[in-house]
């Protein structure tokens, strides 16, 4: 068999001369890259926002959801069936009670000294309808009578004077036994009365007139003037703001239909209707500067419960749009403007109270059923407190 040559090499030779060059090649050809995984970026922290929402949803029962840095407080209030006792609470949710009534015996208003040492308290006695005064220690929980009658009266709108020396209250006699009509409906008396009960002065306004009752005393800051309420006994005039010169013993009317709900640091009065003639409104007062009040509640609204904040830039309160639906509690600032809704629960929000001390961030409020919560304005978060109060409370700073 002849060997075929191609240009003087045999095929045999061209072969494998290939074959060297195809070795020669893949030896010094660049080593193949594995496939790698697409590389996985640092993990990252990216802060929460949170969008509060206006309105805040308001607590439902169990709910208990805290607050952040709650501050530390205390609170004042009636306590039991029908307000039978006065109580204590921390912001622990410890509750202790401060009086021990035996019934039907309980306490039918109630005043705190403003350096929170003392609660002065009316106590409605076992057998007759007349009530005494009594002061109990927040401290020690000692129990001092201050202040008792031979026939029995009615002690009713405590007020403590700024300066801690003095105690306003509305005095009323009444019929022995069961009164034909409820308390307050006879002819009222104003008392001064000294914190331990040893100096008792009856004040006769000037040129009073004739009236049933004085209700919801209220120191100025002063302590120059007593404001009250005056209702007549001709249910014709309608209840009317005054206040009373406690030197010269002369009242000056201020309106009508209206009561002093707050006072704000610079003098300013926080006012709010009786009910009657103009329902659910609120107004400011610059007196004796002026004795126009400012409207402050909007066409078609009904406001009530308001409070100044503690620096007078604020007012909270409970408002509703629509006489049947249920009161929720707002803010607004000191002219009625800026009205920011707070909570919009099912149930009604009512009676808010700034908590002393925290900088205007904390409010307690009550909820149906008798239970107290706590509001932190800025999140909106809210915490149960109580879950047994009546209307009376005073919040304490801690």
């Amino acid at each position: 068999m002849t060997v075929m040559q191609m240009g003087g090499k045999t095929v045999g030779q061209w072969v494998i001369l290939i074959i060297l060059l195809l070795i020669v090649a893949s030896c010094t050809s660049s080593p193949s890259t594995p496939p790698s995984a697409t590389p996985i970026p640092p993990a990252t922290t990216t802060p929460a926002t949170f969008s509060p929402t206006t309105p805040t949803p308001a607590p439902t029962e169990g709910d208990a959801t805290p607050a952040v840095d709650i501050p530390p407080f205390q609170v004042v209030y009636t306590c039991g069936q029908r307000g039978r006792q006065l109580c204590l609470a921390e912001a622990s949710g410890e509750v202790q009670y401060l009086t021990s009534l035996p019934s039907p015996s309980r306490v039918t208003a109630f005043v705190v000294d403003p350096e929170q040492r003392w609660v002065v308290y009316a106590r409605h006695l076992d057998a007759t309808f007349g009530e005494e005064l009594w002061r109990v220690s927040l401290h020690s929980g000692e129990e001092q009578q201050l202040l008792a009658f031979d026939t029995s009266h009615a002690v009713s709108s405590l007020a403590w004077s700024p300066a801690r020396d003095c105690i306003a209250c509305a005095v009323t006699p009444l019929e022995a036994g069961p009164p034909e009509a409820p308390a307050g409906m006879e002819q009222d008396e104003l008392w001064l009365i000294s914190p331990d009960g040893s100096r008792q002065e009856r004040i006769i306004p000037k040129d009073a007139g004739e009236s049933i009752g004085w209700r919801w005393l209220y120191w100025s800051q002063d302590e120059r003037f007593l404001f009250a309420n005056r209702f007549f006994p001709d249910e014709i005039r309608a209840p009317t703001l005054y206040a009373l010169d406690l030197n010269t013993r002369r009242l000056q009317r201020i309106t009508e239909n209206t009561r002093l709900l707050d006072q704000s640091r610079d003098g300013t009065l926080l006012l709010g209707s009786t009910g009657e003639g103009t329902p659910g409104q609120l107004w400011t007062l610059d007196w004796p500067t002026t004795t126009v009040p400012v409207p402050l509640t909007p066409q078609g609204w009904s406001d009530t419960d308001a409070r100044w904040s503690t620096d007078g830039a604020q007012i909270i309160f409970a408002s509703t749009q629509h006489p049947y639906s249920h009161s929720h509690l707002w803010t607004m600032n000191s002219d009625g403007s800026q009205r920011r809704q707070l909570t919009s629960g099912a149930g009604r929000e009512y009676l808010p109270r700034w908590l002393p001390g925290d900088g205007d961030n904390y409010v307690l409020f009550l909820c149906p059923r008798h239970t107290m919560w706590l509001l932190e304005v800025e999140t909106g978060k809210t915490r149960l407190v109580v879950e047994e109060a009546n209307v009376d409370y005073v919040p304490l700073q801690d």
